[in-house]
């Protein structure tokens, strides 16, 4: 009996004492998890920190940092040395500030200027072909056919200037007969160029003249067989 009453008594020491442990590694358990917990909301607190210090730096980097200045914008700050330049009548400063006065849309000053550059320089192709460009801008056609003329004769090899008139006489005059003119002159004095006799071809295609336009067409693949401008229009010119 006694033995029996011992028995018992160990079994429920025993059992206290698996419930004790139990109870201990529920506790151990929950503390690790509060910890757990915890280290979870602190690295988000710092990661948020960090995520939010990032964009305030890069929100005053943005504020702070200048944008590139545009081609026109550095003209204009570069106009009042220029301009101090230019008064010693010197051809390449009257140039510069011709050309910075132009891009900022000041047509009359250029215009001044350009004519005091071709008084000192009358042997510039580019003072005339841009003065005559100003002066076109400006609706003095006959001015500007005039400085783009001299600017053919300083240099007949001068094919931005022939491109110049010839446009001018075509979209400006809508005087197609004298643009083609001009790009048969060209043509001419630049017989190794395979752009005039494109520009030419479309010039007669645009008054509907279909001979003329495959003519000049197949002249440019005679000096270049793969021409695609000029494959193309004969194409279009077949419909």
């Amino acid at each position: 009996m006694k033995a029996k009453t011992t028995k018992i008594k160990f079994k429920e020491m025993k059992k206290i004492q698996i419930e004790e442990m139990i109870g201990k590694l529920k506790k151990l358990l929950l503390e690790r998890k509060r910890q757990l917990i915890i280290l979870i909301l602190s690295l988000t607190i710092v990661l948020a920190g960090i995520t939010l210090f990032a964009g305030r730096y890069e929100k005053k980097s943005n504020d702070t940092e200048q944008k590139p200045l545009t081609l026109i914008e550095q003209y204009r700050n570069q106009l009042p040395g220029l301009e101090i330049k230019a008064k010693s009548g010197n051809a390449s400063d009257l140039q510069q500030y011709g050309i910075a006065l132009y891009a900022t849309g000041d047509l009359l000053k250029a215009e001044d200027v350009y004519k005091k550059q071709v008084t000192v320089d009358n042997g510039s192709l580019m003072a005339h072909n841009n003065l005559a460009n100003i002066l076109r801008d400006e609706k003095k056609y006959e001015e500007a056919i005039s400085e783009y003329e001299k600017a053919i004769k300083i240099s007949p090899k001068a094919i931005n200037s022939y491109v110049n008139l010839a446009s001018l006489y075509q979209y400006s005059l809508k005087n197609m007969d004298k643009a083609i003119e001009v790009y048969d002159r060209a043509i001419e004095d630049n017989p190794e160029s395979i752009d005039f006799p494109n520009l030419a071809a479309l010039a007669y295609e645009q008054i509907g003249d279909i001979e003329n336009s495959q003519l000049y067409f197949k002249k440019t693949l005679t000096l270049q067989e793969n021409n695609q401008t000029a494959k193309a229009g004969l194409e279009r010119l077949k419909k």
